[in-house]
């Protein structure tokens, strides 16, 4: 099983600083009291409340003499009861937020009445429309009954939206609108990174038959990615934390993409990631098995997936592939085992450390990788290529002098190879994660 994770996933920009910002605060004032979560994911919350920033639903409660504006902003009243009551503010806001909340109260200077596509119960967009002196209002229905007062009307966006449904927001709203507008200023206020992890996660779907989003439940922006992935087809499940993972949504699947909201942590990507790998047993796991064919003959696909070094490179495998045989319960038969890699080879040999420095000294002298090979002519190059593809015409050249597979017998339920005889898988390219697959049949 692969898994692959999203070239643009986790926290974004206007999130890491508002943590960074507000462990600073703890660290240089002491304990400091939220005005709401930082961030909406309960991790960061936890780890944050160890650090002495307590959360808080308002200035009524706040018991610390530090409060602290979160990623999404406050109103202005906020902030002046915060200065009046003698508390030091360490303010959190997103600079992108902060550039909303300012073109629209220059918007509403200038005549224009402000509507936001957003939800009205989000606190971004509490804090943009209090910047208007009450004269704009959120919807998420473009064709909603409008109490529209003025002839100039600005269209902004909360901007953990994306840029696709915004279009299709502006869209159907001028279709249904436009006669009552004389003029109608539409500004693209969504954040750019967030637009970037919905089409990172579009273009990971693309790759994988299994989607899994990493974010809280209480998370805008991972909801709206949770269902940017569904949109795409793909199967998809979100979860805050590894133990939430079911192995069943692994079964039968080859290839996991990984994604992760805005709010999200490192950390908590580099745990499912670790626990996918677990569960899918890169180094003994099975991808899959299934029997058929001939009354009483078994047969069984599994997979290894195994890490490498920059080759020529001998990796024993024999006791992975030993333990398999075991598992199948298969008695008497054969063990087929193949790369599905063409710069990587499967060879039984003795596992002579001396031995093995002689083949791979051999390897580099009969395919050497620093002459010319026609498949690294690039420009010549039609079919088969990959973006940042490297020259590897030797690596193929030496798979072709090992070869890609080996048949084991196996008997009695153990694999027959010689006294000193290994089993190897050998790298002959760059390192990689490389899949080994494993073919038993027998009775």
């Amino acid at each position: 099983m692969k898994i692959k994770k999203a070239r643009a996933l986790g926290f974004c920009f206007g999130v890491r600083r508002a943590i960074e910002v507000v462990e600073r605060g703890a660290e240089e004032y002491g304990p400091i009291d939220s005005l709401g979560s930082i961030v909406h994911n309960p991790e960061v919350v936890k780890r944050l409340a160890a650090r002495g920033v307590n959360v808080v639903n308002g200035l009524e409660h706040v018991r610390n003499a530090t409060v602290a504006i979160t990623a999404h902003g406050a109103r202005p009243e906020v902030m002046q009861e915060a200065t009046a009551r003698g508390l030091r503010v360490v303010d959190a806001t997103c600079p992108i937020v902060r550039k909303l909340q300012k073109m629209a109260q220059r918007l509403q200077a200038d005549g224009f009445q402000v509507l936001i596509y957003g939800d009205e119960d989000h606190p971004e967009v509490r804090a943009v429309l209090a910047s208007t002196n009450g004269d704009g209002f959120a919807l998420q229905d473009p064709e909603a009954p409008l109490g529209i007062h003025r002839r100039k009307v600005a269209l902004l966006s909360q901007t953990t939206k994306s840029e696709e449904s915004f279009t299709v927001f502006v869209a159907k709203f001028m279709t249904k609108h436009i006669g009552r507008i004389n003029e109608l200023r539409v500004i693209n206020t969504t954040c750019p990174e967030t637009e970037e992890r919905y089409q990172a996660a579009r273009d990971l779907a693309k790759e994988c038959d299994l989607l899994i989003v990493i974010g809280g439940r209480n998370s805008a922006n991972t909801r709206k990615l949770t269902d940017t992935c569904i949109a795409t087809g793909v199967e998809t499940h979100q979860v805050e934390m590894a133990a939430e993972i079911d192995p069943a949504w692994l079964v039968g699947k080859d290839s996991v993409g990984v994604t992760a909201g805005a709010s999200t942590p490192d950390e908590s990507i580099d745990q499912v990631v670790q626990h996918l790998q677990e569960l899918g047993n890169q180094r003994q796991g099975a991808v899959s098995e299934r029997r058929e064919g001939l009354p009483g003959v078994k047969f069984s696909f599994r997979s290894l997936m195994i890490r490498t070094d920059k080759g020529p490179q001998f990796i024993d495998i024999t006791n992975e592939v030993a333990s398999l045989a075991q598992e199948s319960a298969i008695r008497n038969g054969f063990a087929i085992v193949f790369t599905r890699h063409t710069t990587a080879a499967i060879r039984i040999n003795e596992n002579e450390p001396l031995l093995l420095r002689d083949m791979e000294e051999f390897l580099r002298k009969v395919a050497p990788a620093h002459i010319y090979y026609n498949h690294n002519d690039f420009s010549r190059r039609t079919a088969n290529m990959s973006d940042g593809e490297e020259p590897n015409g030797h690596s193929h050249c030496q798979q072709l002098l090992l070869g890609a597979s080996e048949a084991i017998p196996i008997v009695d339920g153990q694999l027959l190879l010689g006294q000193w005889q290994r089993l190897f898988l050998v790298e002959l390219d760059r390192g990689r994660e490389r899949e080994v697959v494993v073919q038993l049949m027998g009775e």
